[in-house]
């Protein structure tokens, strides 16, 4: 009788632990998933925040208006990139060519991605994608001076920077 009884008790303790183990790792998971989700949308904002504060900026207009690259304008921008934790801002002409890249080989070269189109076309986006930098969340601001685009301000953050955000 005390053996059934023991085998019995054991028997339950295996299924209550396995059962909150079980429930503390879909817990655990699902709250990182909406943490890592909070974490985007708040870069996201970022992103686009920073980049329309960016094109109200006389010399970002200037340089972009001059379509040449500028010292003072790239030390500007590598400056709140750092500021904000970004790793690259990129303004871009009308052709999608870097006039800025924290890279400065790059500069005078095509955007790489594919993404910066809808920007080029007038409207503000967000998306991931593969870019000279490796693979990131990337903001795409338009610039306008009185109404006609002039180019586009590209912000982003590696994914790897992004995951250990999170």
């Amino acid at each position: 009788m005390m053996k059934k009884g023991l085998r019995l008790w054991a028997l339950l303790s295996i299924i209550f632990i396995s059962t909150l183990l079980i429930t503390n790792t879909v817990l655990y998971g699902v709250i990182l998933y909406q943490d890592a989700k909070v974490v985007q949308k708040r870069e996201e904002k970022l992103l686009l925040s920073v980049g329309k504060q960016l094109s109200l900026e006389p010399a970002v207009r200037q340089t972009l208006i001059e379509n040449t690259f500028s010292e003072k304008t790239e030390a500007y921008t590598v400056e709140v990139a750092k500021i904000h934790q970004m790793d690259f801002i990129v303004l871009m002409n009308m052709e999608g060519i870097r006039l800025t890249h924290p890279d400065e080989t790059k500069i005078g070269k095509h955007f790489k991605g594919g993404d910066e189109d809808q920007a080029l076309h007038g409207k503000s986006h967000v998306s991931i994608s593969e870019g000279t930098l490796g693979r990131s969340l990337r903001g795409f601001v338009p610039v306008y001076e009185n109404s006609k685009q002039i180019g586009v301000i590209a912000l982003g953050i590696k994914l790897d920077s992004l995951s250990q955000l999170i």
